[in-house]
């Protein structure tokens, strides 16, 4: 692929992930019983009695600034004057470039004024120069001039004068804004005032990340089109919980590996095989290993300090087990291999099903069953406990002999 095409698919994938990331900044800014949707009516769509449709021009280099003749305006335009402009909404362009202090555009940042007729006149004098242009002769060979902007003033022209004066009063220009590289320290100014400055930068990209996945969810109509502002507000207030000293976050609940089959294996899946706990128990014990073990990643990579914590924690679960294991293991002293397996299975089911519930939460407000499920599978991993009684003489005589 050449260059060229690369850019310019590198720019719309930024685009479109803008998208995303421009509704979750217009919806902390909007009303409680707001509802945000991207890619329905217009790019981003926010509705609280109104509908407000955005078109976004987005930049990582804003450049020139934004004038009468930039194309992408008038493409805008058009667009607006196909959805109606008499639908009695409020169309917005965001635009990653500025408007100058001495352009008569700067009219169209504010709200809720009617419009100048100075300004009315700049886009007919735009659009009746750009349609002259057009209409003169061209010389063989040669195309029309304003190609790309012609469409936008052909809609602008097809209004009445009064239906322009009321269009211009619907729109609203909001230069200048934050680019996709900047969204996180957008994102975090708006919460300054809620979220503590040592845990904002990581409530914020756990906060993105769960956004972005509510929106690529709504586009494949997996959830919900629209995302309101309660449910918003609803998953800071429970990263907030997470990051605090009573909380942490919880990242991967209801996710699987995508190579389970791989994660079946080793001596923790021996272990299981040791007491005939079958495929299924097996199963369940490697999904929940891998959630503990892409859990500890995420929250060590956050905050190396959390070491001692999940130390003390781990050495808490042998001592539940061994206050098990070690009767189970003096009463089947003498007793059948089916004895030793059957008692052995109950422990492994105790670990999972009840274990959670006997255990001390490694932060009180984290009580997320997998933690305690999936490190007990990780010790019985590292030989540190077992299920068999006698797991630790089978294991070894499994061992190859050392030459």
């Amino acid at each position: 692929m050449a260059s060229g095409s690369q850019h310019s698919a590198s720019d719309s994938a930024i685009g479109y992930y803008y998208q995303g990331m421009y509704a979750l900044l217009v919806l902390l800014d909007a009303n409680d019983d707001a509802r945000v949707s991207v890619e329905t009516a217009d790019d981003v769509t926010i509705e609280d009695g109104t509908t407000h449709l955005h078109q976004l021009k987005h930049s990582l280099s804003p450049g020139t600034p934004l004038t009468i003749k930039t194309d992408g305006l008038w493409k805008t335009i058009k667009v607006w004057c196909d959805h109606g402009p008499q639908s009695g909404d409020q169309f917005i362009l965001a635009t990653c470039a500025v408007v100058n202090d001495d352009d008569i555009l700067r009219e169209l940042t504010e709200t809720g004024s009617p419009r100048s007729d100075a300004i009315v006149k700049l886009f007919d004098d735009e659009a009746t120069r750009v349609r002259a242009a057009r209409a003169k002769p061209v010389a063989k060979g040669k195309t029309k001039p304003y190609a790309t902007r012609s469409p936008g003033c052909e809609a602008w022209l097809g209004l009445s004068p009064p239906q322009r004066q009321a269009f211009l009063c619907s729109v609203r220009l909001v230069p200048a804004i934050p680019n996709a590289a900047d969204i996180p320290e957008a994102v975090a100014q708006k919460l300054k005032t809620c979220v503590l400055p040592a845990v904002r930068q990581r409530l914020v990209e756990r906060l993105l990340e769960w956004w972005d996945r509510q929106v690529i969810l709504s586009m494949l109509n997996r959830r919900d089109r629209k995302i309101s502002k309660a449910e918003l507000l609803a998953q800071i207030e429970r990263l907030i919980i997470e990051h605090s000293n009573r909380g942490l976050p919880d990242d991967v609940a209801g996710l699987i590996p995508d190579d389970l089959d791989a994660e079946m294996s080793g001596i923790m899946a021996r272990q299981i095989e040791l007491v005939s706990g079958g495929k299924s128990r097996i199963k369940r014990a490697a999904i929940a290993r891998w959630r503990v073990r892409t859990q500890r990643e995420k929250w060590l990579a956050d905050d190396l300090s959390i070491a001692p914590e999940l130390d003390r924690f781990d050495s808490g679960l042998v001592e539940k087990w061994d206050d098990r294991f070690g009767p189970m293991k003096d009463d089947c002293a003498g007793a059948n291999e089916t004895e030793c397996q059957r008692n052995g299975l109950s422990l492994l089911d105790w670990s999972h099903l009840e274990a959670h519930q006997d255990v001390q939460p490694l932060r009180p407000l984290f009580t997320a069953e997998y933690l305690v499920q999936g490190s007990f599978q990780q010790l019985a991993d590292e030989r540190r406990i077992g299920w068999h009684p006698k797991y630790e003489e089978l294991l070894a005589a499994e061992e190859p002999e050392e030459h």
